[in-house]
């Protein structure tokens, strides 16, 4: 697979991000997301690999990245497991993709989703009392 102007035509890239890719960064992906994080646009190479990965290869690198956060919500919130049982379901969904399971993934990231609301809103709730 190579990208180019059309690749990322079709794929509705950003016209910032497109123009940086083609001026800056080799065709080949793998080549790519590197010169992406060395040039200092992480997420442009976040939606570059996200977009040449198949479905299963996506999950599992959401996964991934949602297990690197976990320690970093985890701190913030201890006790909190919600979004511990979602990556949970979400591979027990990888491992065994029934309609069960995915509607296991999907109450467990409900889940997880209002925890990080909820954190959310305690912080522009603190925010504006600090301005108040």
């Amino acid at each position: 697979m190579k990208i180019t102007r059309q690749w990322l035509e079709d794929r509705n890239a950003c016209q910032d991000g497109a123009e940086w890719y083609l001026t800056h960064c080799d065709p080949d992906p793998v080549a790519g997301v590197r010169q992406l994080l060395d040039g200092g646009h992480p997420d442009w190479a976040n939606w570059l690999l996200a977009r040449c990965l198949d479905q299963r290869k996506l999950r599992r690198y959401a996964i991934y990245a949602a297990v690197q956060a976990l320690p970093v919500w985890e701190a913030g919130h201890p006790g909190d497991n919600r979004p511990r049982r979602a990556i949970a379901a979400a591979r027990r969904y990888l491992k065994n993709p029934t309609e069960a399971n995915k509607v296991k993934v999907a109450d467990a990231a409900h889940a997880a989703a209002e925890a990080a609301a909820e954190a959310a809103a305690a912080a522009y709730a603190a925010a504006y009392a600090a301005h108040a």
